[in-house]
């Protein structure tokens, strides 16, 4: 079972990437890795979709005591599409600082996790 505190470290060591990221040249940070893959742009607004997906539908409630109902029929190809559109919409600049202050919200919602919630969520997640 996942320790909570080293969880939420590894969740800010992302940070210290999107910080470098800042000097990446905008010409690579958007130019596709390889022949139909996403570039370096999509692959950062993806994660940080999802960060912001588990702060709004999970995190949140479970820090105010609410029960958290999982969707099922969750598409994670159209979330991810749209998620890259997003992310093409904006700047490097924004992209990074979007992504920073969702991963922060991500680690800081976690941290304040009780942790009987947490243990019981990761518990639940050993099962399934």
């Amino acid at each position: 079972m996942r320790n909570k505190r080293k969880l939420v470290e590894e969740l800010q060591n992302y940070t210290k990437l999107l910080n470098r990221l800042h000097g990446v040249d905008d010409k690579v940070f958007i130019t596709p890795i390889s022949d139909g893959k996403w570039s370096i742009r999509d692959i950062v607004v993806h994660i940080m979709m999802w960060d912001k997906d588990c702060v709004d539908k999970t995190l949140t409630k479970l820090n105010s005591g609410e029960d958290v109902i999982l969707e099922e029929d969750v598409d994670p190809l159209s979330f991810n599409n749209r998620a890259v559109e997003y992310g093409r919409t904006l700047s490097k600049k924004d992209v990074i600082d979007q992504s920073l202050l969702r991963r922060n919200q991500l680690a800081s919602q976690l941290n304040r996790l009780p942790a009987e919630a947490f243990d019981a969520t990761m518990s639940r997640r050993t099962l399934n």
